[in-house]
Parts: structure tokens; sequence; C-alpha cells
């Protein structure tokens, strides 16, 4: 009985973890024209997002922790976007803080 109710108490912590995880991040798809970047790696973007009939505005930091990555490939957010084409990136920021974790570009 107790080997049950252990594996029933992992499974519930397990997914509550996943749960709080998930609603850390926010994932939203930019054109890269609304990228403000400088030549130190910190910037800007400001878009629009839509969910449940419902749009605001929306105005995250990039900082110099943000990761850019090319068609998969981990690299320099300044030469991820010099690499890519123009057109729709994506973005994952902290739900919180507002700060840019990841901008995903495609070549």
């Amino acid at each position: 009985m107790k080997k049950y109710f252990l594996i029933f108490t992992t499974c519930v912590l397990v997914l509550f973890n996943i749960n709080v995880w998930a609603d850390a991040y926010v994932e939203a798809e930019v054109h890269s024209q609304q990228l403000r970047l400088s030549k130190d790696g910190t910037g800007i973007a400001k878009f629009i997002q839509c969910a449940n009939d419902k749009c605001k505005n929306v105005l995250v930091s990039i900082t110099p922790a943000t990761k850019g990555v090319l068609n998969g490939v981990e690299m320099d957010l300044l030469q991820a976007k010099a690499l890519s084409r123009p057109g729709f990136v994506g973005v994952v920021y902290e739900r919180d803080s507002k700060k840019v974790v990841t901008i995903g570009f495609s070549k």
C-alpha cells in the first residue's frame, strides 16, 4: 500500500512541476522587423498577442543572456539574425519578467 501511495504522490508532484514550468514561459511568433537589437546584443521586441478574443500589446526585453537559434543550431544572437532570412521568428520569454530567453530564426 505504501508503494502505491509513493508512486501516486510522485506522479502528482511531477505533473504539478510540469504545469508550473509551462506557465513560466510564453511563446510568440513575431516578425523580424519588430526586433530592435543594438550592437551589444540587447534590445526590445514589441508586438501584439491575442488569446481568447483578447489582444494586448507586449513589450519584452532582449538581454545579453538571450540565445539565438538558427535552424536548430544555437549561436550568437546577432550572428543568427544576420544569417537568417526576413520573416517571422519564434520568441520565448518569461511571463513575469518579460525577458526573452530564446529567439528562433530560420534560414
